[in-house]
């Protein structure tokens, strides 16, 4: 268990977040945050986040990439807000090698997360969040 916390947009509800390792194509295991509720039933209790054109297939979310850790860096940090709106998770990607920063911005509704994506500067109305947000 990595983090007992309210997320989402009722603060009354905590969500475990649960920290694990993958190996995917190779032994330098990827480590990934499920976020689960477990007041819901099983099989209906897990957040899902979207990434793409696919919809929402994902229950992980990015925590330490090894093997990209000369490339890149997470940081996730959940905002104090819980309106309907959100933010109610951001997620950045600090590159070492120049490339500009790339920001995620999640919003949440009925466990399911979809996400904005911005490349090298937050926008202005989610600075507050990221820097009054608590690292995940």
């Amino acid at each position: 268990m990595h983090a007992l916390r309210p997320f989402g947009a009722d603060p009354r509800q905590n969500m475990v977040f649960v920290k694990h390792q993958a190996c995917i194509t190779r032994c330098d295991a990827w480590v990934y945050l499920t976020a689960i509720q477990f007041a819901r039933p099983a099989g209906d209790n897990l957040y899902q986040f979207k990434w793409d054109d696919k919809g929402f297939v994902e229950t992980r979310l990015d925590y330490q990439l090894p093997d990209m850790a000369r490339e890149a860096r997470v940081e996730l940090r959940v905002p104090p807000t819980h309106d309907a709106q959100g933010p109610h998770l951001v997620q950045r990607y600090s590159f070492a090698d120049g490339k500009k920063d790339e920001w995620l911005v999640f919003s949440c509704r009925s466990m399911k997360c979809d996400h904005t994506m911005y490349e090298g500067e937050l926008p202005a109305p989610y600075r507050n969040a990221w820097q009054a947000g608590s690292r995940l």
